[in-house]
């Protein structure tokens, strides 16, 4: 048996320099130090005395027969690298995955540190931060930089450089009274919230240009002035605070993803209460991968909890308006989402018909526009009513059961971060999704809206009552999905999602691109599990249009189509699709009116371009086509 103990990293300067893109051709440098919390591999051979041929312990517990049934990429990936069958593997830390801090790094050191002693070899510290780096930034294809694998597999305090010949570690040397004066001075704080570094990193990666360069460049230069602060034991430590300041600010300039309005009002009260810097440690973000959820959170925390009515407690003569954004959704995660643009919403609004607006609403349960209302509201002080327009999410603003009841989607008012702004009125929701559309183009593919003012007695009538508690109880099936009793979680996760199992498979090719606002594509998958040897294709248009198993249809829009991780079971967005991924499709019934020939016109599969009539969900799945 082997155990090993890998220990963690925090990042002081230089985070970013590290990516390969950048310091191939220009140099980089990192500032950074383990501490005393580790991740525990324990590893050995399993006897041939069960019914298969290796087991893992995760967050999870996988029993296959061959390599290729592992669900976890760094294992998977690992034991294909070194030749590892038939092993049991336990994995237990510290703290929490995905909390900053090289936890996936640290792992992977971990990891082929115990399967090199399982053969009986040796290998340094510079063989397992080189093949750490290969395991996860090659076969596994995850974007980010190479410091963490080599903090993981060196240890301690040190500077690392990086260059085009590679890299060189070399320790801080401080005293022990500076040492200690310094541990002083520092306090770690755990956020709440978790984040894929690598999807970070992606987001992060879209934001180009010389702007960004010249921060990276100035992080760099920050290393050596913070390197000559620690080790000058004349030095003034409180400058090594101030600078932490300085390079999170041009941190948090390089991607619209590396902080959120939560991230920002927790700093500043830390800076409020005598710190004087700090940084967020890892690739930044925090949280869903959705910035919706990232501004919900950072409005309530700053301004107060939000009053959530029934439809009915709603007057039927109150003004009633659904606050949105528009545009396509890997633009959303890109462009910062400012908090002017409600009140600039509301006064618009609100001055068109002469009197305020009673309650905001979602438009749609979508990851980014089922949170944004809940922000509003947080906001202007004013309740958010518990329904929408769709009960599901669809890519163009006609496509709301508003429009089957007759409901204009005009006045409309339009804001972008900048303040430009405009009200449009339309004759038909169709010309509405046209121009809006087309000014959203011109203002960076991405704006704030609100759309269908509307009585409360027409919310009422047309709109899709519990939407919110709908996703709140989702959220709960899917957080509690392990503690499941006697079910497996997948089954605990169907039942309460009331789910149609369609396939389950890894992602073995996305095509996507953004075209005029919208994110088009096509992911397909082979088949893992039961489905091993089968295929299946997801159409999308934003939102997830067709599933196609072994070329036979077996769910189209107007009804959901969801990709969930399968370790998880926390949805996979269509800007969050990736290779190798293990997802499973589900399938699950759409609201009563979509099913109506006006909704089936509306939205149905042949709007979308698809040669197929609408059948419903539950039809398909039993033998129809």
């Amino acid at each position: 048996m082997i155990i090993t103990k890998t220990p963690f990293r925090m990042s002081f300067f230089g985070g970013g320099t590290d990516m390969e893109s950048f310091f191939r051709e220009y140099g980089g440098a990192v500032l950074s130090t383990t501490f005393d919390k580790y991740c525990y591999v324990n590893v050995r051979h399993l006897p041939p005395f069960f019914s298969y041929a290796t087991e893992l312990s995760y967050a999870k517990t996988e029993r296959v027969n061959s390599l290729e049934e592992i669900e976890h990429p760094a294992i998977r990936n690992a034991m294909k690298m070194l030749d590892m069958h038939h092993i049991r593997l336990t994995y237990e830390a510290d703290l929490p995955a995905r909390s900053g801090l090289g936890t996936s790094s640290s792992f992977a050191v971990g990891m082929l540190n115990a399967f090199y002693a399982l053969k009986g070899q040796y290998a340094s510290k510079e063989k397992l931060a080189k093949e750490a780096i290969y395991l996860e930034r090659v076969l596994c294809a995850e974007v980010g930089g190479w410091q963490d694998q080599i903090a993981a597999a060196f240890g301690g305090f040190n500077r690392i450089d990086f260059s085009a010949d590679g890299y060189e570690v070399r320790p801080v040397l401080l005293s022990p009274e500076r040492k200690r004066r310094l541990n002083g001075r520092l306090m770690m704080f755990f956020t709440g919230f978790t984040r894929f570094s690598a999807e970070i990193q992606q987001l992060n990666n879209s934001r180009n240009g010389a702007d960004k360069l010249a921060r990276l460049q100035e992080m760099l230069a920050l290393v050596d002035e913070a390197e000559a602060i620690l080790t000058d034991e004349q030095a003034d430590l409180n400058e090594f605070g101030r600078l932490l300041d300085h390079t999170w600010k041009l941190k948090r300039g390089t991607g619209a993803a590396v902080s959120t309005d939560c991230i920002d009002a927790l700093y500043a009260r830390g800076i409020a209460a005598g710190a004087l810097g700090g940084k967020l440690l890892g690739a930044g973000g925090g949280g869903d991968p959705y910035v919706g959820k990232l501004v919900a959170i950072g409005a309530v925390q700053e301004c107060g909890p939000v009053t959530l009515l029934e439809p009915e407690e709603v007057p039927d003569d109150a003004l009633v308006v659904p606050i949105a954004m528009m545009g396509a959704p890997t633009v959303l995660a890109e462009k910062a989402i400012g908090g002017n643009e409600y009140k600039k919403l509301f006064d618009m609004v609100s001055k068109f018909f002469g009197r305020e607006i009673y309650a905001f609403m979602p438009i749609e349960a979508g990851g980014v526009n089922s949170m944004l209302p809940i922000a509003a509201a947080a906001r202007l002080g004013m309740p958010m009513v518990d329904v929408d327009g769709m009960g599901r999410a669809f890519p163009e603003l006609q496509m709301v059961t508003f429009t089957i009841g007759g409901i204009k989607a005009t006045p409309m008012a339009l804001v972008d971060e900048k303040g430009n702004s405009c009200i449009f009125e339309t004759i038909t929701n169709k010309w509405t999704e046209e121009l809006a559309r087309s000014v959203t183009m011109s203002c960076g593919a991405s704006v704030s809206v609100s759309l269908y003012p509307m009585s409360g007695k027409q919310m009422k009538e047309f709109g899709v009552h519990g939407i919110v508690t709908r996703s709140q109880q989702l959220g709960k099936a899917i957080r509690t999905v392990k503690d499941c009793g006697d079910q497996t979680p997948e089954e605990h996760f169907l039942e309460m999602s009331e789910g149609f199992k369609l396939f389950k498979g890894k992602i073995a090719d996305v095509l996507r691109e953004t075209r005029a606002g919208f994110n088009f594509g096509k992911v397909v998958l082979e088949g893992i599990g039961e489905y091993k040897g089968h295929t299946a294709y997801v159409e999308f248009q934003n939102e997830n249009l067709t599933a196609t198993v072994d070329g036979k249809i077996l769910a189209t829009t107007p009804d959901l189509i969801s990709l969930v991780d399968t370790e998880t079971y926390i949805p996979v967005t269509t800007d969050g699709l990736k290779y190798g991924k293990r997802v499973m499709v589900v399938g699950l019934k759409c609201f009563h009116l979509w099913r109506t020939e006006k909704g089936i016109e509306l939205v149905g599969p042949r709007y979308f371009g698809v040669d197929t009539d609408y059948i419903p969900l539950e039809e398909r799945c039993k033998g129809g086509n």
